[in-house]
C-alpha cells in the first residue's frame, strides 16, 4: 500500500534530471520502481521501493498500520559514489516527515532513517533508506 505512495511523493519531489528515466508504458519518467528485480534494460541511477512488512492497530472507529519499505538508490557500477549518495541523502530528506498521499487512508507520520551504503551481489552500489509510515483507514 505504502510503495504507490512513496513511488508518487518521489515522482513529484525529487530534483528533476538526478535519476535515469524509464518509459513504464505511457512515456518515459524518473526511474522510481516498485517491483523486484529491476528491469534489466533500466537507466540508472534508480531508486527501488519495497514494501517490508508491518504491524497493525487502529482506534475504535478505524483500522490502522505501520508499515514499512526499503527505500533503494542504485547506481551503475564502477563509478563515483558521490553523486549517488547525494541522491539519497535528498531522497532521505524528503520522505523524513513527509505528508504521504495514501489511497483509502491518511497517512500520519512518515519516518526515515538515513541512508546506508551497501554493494549488491552484482556489485551495484546503493544506498538503503528504511521507511516507517503509520496511517489510518480514511473515513
Amino acid at each position: 500500500m505504502i510503495e504507490e505512495g512513496i513511488r508518487d511523493y518521489l515522482l513529484a519531489h525529487v530534483t528533476p534530471g538526478r535519476l535515469g528515466s524509464y518509459d513504464f508504458g505511457d512515456g518515459a519518467e524518473a526511474a522510481i520502481f516498485t517491483v523486484d528485480p529491476l528491469p534489466s534494460d533500466q537507466c540508472l541511477p534508480a531508486i527501488q521501493i519495497l514494501e517490508s512488512g508491518g504491524v497493525r492497530f487502529g482506534t475504535r472507529a478505524r483500522k490502522g498500520a505501520q508499515q514499512y519499505a526499503d527505500v533503494t538508490v542504485y547506481g551503475p557500477k564502477h563509478r563515483s559514489a558521490a553523486t549517488l549518495r547525494d541522491i539519497a541523502f535528498e531522497v532521505w530528506k524528503l520522505l523524513e516527515r513527509a505528508n504521504l498521499e495514501l489511497r483509502d487512508a491518511c497517512a500520519v507520520l512518515c519516518i526515515a532513517d538515513p541512508p546506508a551504503r551497501f554493494t549488491d551481489p552484482d556489485g551495484f552500489p546503493g544506498f538503503r533508506i528504511a521507511v516507517s509510515v503509520t496511517f489510518l483507514e480514511a473515513l
